[in-house]
């Protein structure tokens, strides 16, 4: 009987070793650990909305910008004066340089990043949230506290983390601060992200150290890298399996990191790019007004001349172009104070055609508002001042016909009298017996007292006050059509 218990139990520790062991399951993740992923995603979807916040500031202003330019080019074709023509000139030039923003490719870039390791991290907080609904106090890998139950809030301050929107409301985000330093992610720093309740999810567990099973969801007990390498979990057969945040809060230095590896690197740096982008992106104005205003008294439209200038003038006349240049602006503007002002007016008070419906009035060019409105008066103005070069020219032409038609005859040319006093379109015939005044055939009349200019050398003298300033004809057009 004794030795029937004896074989008995062995039989059954024989039975019992056979049988596979059962995977041991590990911690559940504890929410107010996993809660700081959700804030940091969180953060991340507000960038799109603060990159779209500042493209429409940016947008707004390259739209000022170009009102500027079509006022100030518009002003330019119709000045008074050299001086006025080449000041407006350049004062649309310098608008024009205001019509840059390099936002798009870094606000796009670290909208896209992003939108990715948000749902990478919205997805994970899911799946920790729906495996354990339904365990009551037996399964789940999400814990809140001390509670031996699943976490079934998952909403962080009014957002639901596990269906994080996008914000699609525009407002300036602050880079700096809760989540971001110039040495990395504030809040990404080593930690564990299990809770204390054990045994309670299967997400790690593991039949047999380094043994595949196919009841295991890892294979190996080594440490793999999940939600873009922002986690690093094991598997492990005995229970100390381990799932542990990286540590970014101290990958970069000065906003940058260096040699990025991974893409919560690039993430990073496509932020910090961003970032630096919006600080730096400045504009001349939120419209045209401010905007001539901002490039005249910022030197600009001084400095397009000066450009000019040193452009045309010989080697021993270039020093002189950026004196020459405020010489202008000065005969244009006054020496006081309000430069800026004065030319501004002086712009806006241009002549100019509304076009409005299928009306068409004269105003000045501060009576046109719009980009739209503007463009038509530009179209109207060439179409105007094509029409005034063209009557001009057949008016210098039906002029200069007329004043070389032979309007002498023989009777007008005989009561001349002889030899000197037959002139001016006669001449005295001194061959034959019968000496006359006859008309001359060939005669060209003179071109009356400072109608022709001397063509030897092409330059147009200064109205500035300085005796070097000496203007090509030639370039001087071009200046004007800057446009």
């Amino acid at each position: 009987m004794h030795k029937s218990r004896i074989f008995l139990a062995i039989a059954v520790l024989s039975l019992a070793a056979s049988r596979p062991a059962e995977p041991a399951a590990h911690n559940a993740f504890k929410w107010d650990e996993v809660k700081h992923l959700c804030s940091f995603a969180v953060f991340l979807k507000k960038v799109p909305a603060a990159v779209r916040h500042k493209a429409a500031e940016a947008q707004r202003a390259i739209e000022a910008a170009a009102e500027a330019r079509t006022q100030a080019t518009m002003a330019a074709y119709k000045a008074p004066g050299r001086n006025e023509s080449i000041v407006y000139a350049a004062t649309a030039a310098a608008a024009d340089n205001c019509i840059s923003a390099n936002l798009y490719s870094k606000g796009l870039t670290a909208t896209a990043k992003a939108a990715q390791t948000t749902g990478h991290i919205e997805e994970f907080i899911n799946l920790l949230k729906v495996a354990g609904a339904g365990g009551d106090s037996t399964g789940y890998c999400l814990q809140t506290a001390a509670s031996d139950a699943p976490t079934a809030d998952t909403t962080l301050d009014g957002d639901e983390c596990t269906q994080l929107d996008f914000d699609d409301k525009a407002a300036q985000l602050t880079f700096e601060g809760d989540h971001m330093t110039a040495t990395g992610f504030k809040q990404l720093s080593t930690k564990s992200l299990l809770g204390s309740q054990a045994s309670k999810c299967a997400l790690l567990a593991k039949n047999a150290d380094d043994t595949v099973a196919a009841t295991d969801l890892f294979q190996k007990k080594k440490e793999q890298k999940l939600l873009q390498g922002l986690l690093k979990v094991s598997a492990k057969h005995d229970g100390a399996s381990t799932a542990t945040l990286e540590s970014l809060n101290t990958a970069a230095a000065d906003w940058a990191i260096k040699q990025p590896t991974t893409q919560l690197h690039k993430l990073y740096n496509a932020l910090a790019e961003a970032k630096a982008t919006i600080e730096k992106q400045t504009y001349c104005g939120t419209d045209a007004k401010s905007v001539i205003l901002h490039v005249v008294g910022a030197g600009k439209t001084g400095e397009e001349i000066e450009k000019y200038l040193k452009a045309i003038y010989p080697a021993d006349k270039k020093n002189t172009a950026k004196t020459d240049a405020q010489a202008m602006i000065d005969k244009v503007a006054g020496t006081a104070d309000n430069q800026k002002a004065k030319i501004q007016e002086q712009i806006v008070n241009t002549g100019a055609t509304k076009i409005q419906g299928t009306t068409a009035e004269s105003k000045q060019l501060k009576d046109i508002s719009g980009n739209e409105q503007l463009q038509a008066a530009f179209i109207a103005q060439r179409v105007e001042l094509f029409d005034a070069s063209s009557s001009a020219a057949k008016a210098c032409q039906s002029q200069k016909t007329q004043t070389t038609k032979i309007t002498e005859t023989d009777a007008t040319c005989e009561k001349k009298g002889k030899e000197n006093n037959c002139k001016d379109g006669c001449k005295w015939n001194s061959e034959g017996e019968n000496k006359t005044c006859v008309v001359d055939p060939n005669y060209k009349p003179k071109q009356a007292e400072g109608g022709e200019k001397s063509e030897n050398d092409g330059k147009t003298t200064n109205t500035t006050g300085s005796n070097s300033f000496v203007i090509n004809k030639a370039p001087l057009l071009l200046a004007v059509l800057f446009f």
